[in-house]
């Protein structure tokens, strides 16, 4: 049976936990928003369908950045309003220990990790990868383009460079494209003429003819290939539109079930060793949510005659030391391929012994 204490307590707690997501969902959607529009490129033709495809499939990954401030923060204030009413000083009173107080909470908790690790390693993924073509499909859908003298234009896969251009006619062209995906080879081709028109076909691409020029390719496997040929001809078809299927999928698009298949059938150590990495940083960015609760909890109720400023000031220390530890550890792995997977879980191990000191050895006795 519940008591009364668990209620209160979980009663403000929730409150503040949504309202705290609503508040970080806007803040990380809005902060997205903008890092898309500030593109290079993306005002030249900007689809508000593809925008708001984009947005809504970032949904998910903002989600869960935005789920364990939302949690961090809400424990501290929860416990500053209580304390500020003199709810605990009465249940401490009142035989009541901080366990009793946080039942409920750890019962949200547990479902919350549930969800949270369904969001992480099934949903995110796979909606993220979603966003990533919408947006890839936004940036080459172009409908305004404005090829310039003397600079250097990026357009799909290709780049373009002209010396003059009247109307539709280029003179002293240059062609550059570096082609790495699965379905060609990696080489980098550059393709030159004395002349060349355009021709933009609108949401589709640009066709281009040039004439009397050369055209090189280096393979990027082995530089000492190298093809050169002239041609008094030569016709190109640049498309606005890449198809996401010609690119590798990197392994933090992929489900965790998806990796796993994956990797009984990969040979290669750099792509097994990628996703191994991929599989490790989702399983601890799970229990972070565990554990970031619990240091939170036990860090509330022992400053909890603090003022709120100070509960704000130890939330944000404990967001940034797990982050920033977690970064310092992807970093010492990229130099040190030993010290993999150890060393990811420090940041936890750290806390949750900070988190067992602060409620066994002090709340004990507080």
């Amino acid at each position: 049976m519940l008591l009364k204490i668990e209620k209160l307590f979980f009663r403000y707690f929730i409150r503040f936990f949504f309202i705290s997501l609503l508040a970080f969902t806007g803040i990380f959607f809005i902060f997205s928003f903008i890092q898309t529009i500030s593109k290079k490129g993306i005002m030249q033709g900007i689809s508000l369908y593809y925008l708001a495809r984009m947005l809504f499939y970032l949904i998910p990954s903002i989600l869960e950045t935005s789920i364990p401030f939302s949690f961090i923060f809400s424990i501290f204030f929860s416990v500053g309003e209580l304390s500020a009413r003199g709810e605990i000083i009465a249940i401490r009173v009142g035989g009541f220990s901080y366990r009793d107080i946080s039942r409920l909470f750890f019962i949200f908790s547990f479902f919350l990790f549930i969800f949270f690790s369904i969001l992480n390693n099934s949903i995110s993924p796979v909606y993220s990868l979603k966003s990533r073509e919408s947006l890839r499909t936004m940036t080459n859908r172009i409908t305004n383009i404005n090829i310039k003298p003397n600079s250097f234009d990026s357009i799909s896969s290709f780049t373009i460079y002209a010396s003059s251009i009247t109307d539709n006619e280029m003179s002293n062209v240059i062609l550059y494209r570096d082609m790495d995906n699965n379905n060609s080879l990696k080489s980098f081709v550059k393709i030159s003429a004395q002349k060349g028109y355009f021709e933009i076909l609108k949401e589709q691409g640009i066709k281009i003819n040039l004439i009397d020029g050369r055209i090189s390719a280096i393979d990027r496997n082995n530089y000492s290939i190298y093809n050169a040929g002239m041609f008094k001809e030569y016709m190109t078809f640049i498309p606005f539109e890449v198809n996401e299927k010609t690119y590798s999928i990197p392994p933090k698009y992929l489900r965790t079930n998806d990796i796993l298949n994956q990797i009984k059938h990969i040979g290669d150590r750099d792509q097994i060793f990628g996703m191994r990495e991929e599989l490790v940083s989702r399983f601890t960015t799970d229990l972070s949510i565990l554990i970031l609760a619990l240091l939170s909890l036990a860090f509330a109720f022992y400053y909890e005659k603090e003022s709120k400023y100070f509960s704000f000031i130890i939330s944000v220390g404990i967001i940034i030391f797990y982050y920033l530890g977690d970064i310092l550890c992807s970093l010492m792995i990229r130099k040190n391929h030993s010290l993999f997977p150890y060393i990811n879980f420090l940041p936890l191990i750290i806390m949750s012994l900070c988190f067992f000191y602060i409620w066994f050895g002090k709340l004990e006795h507080k």
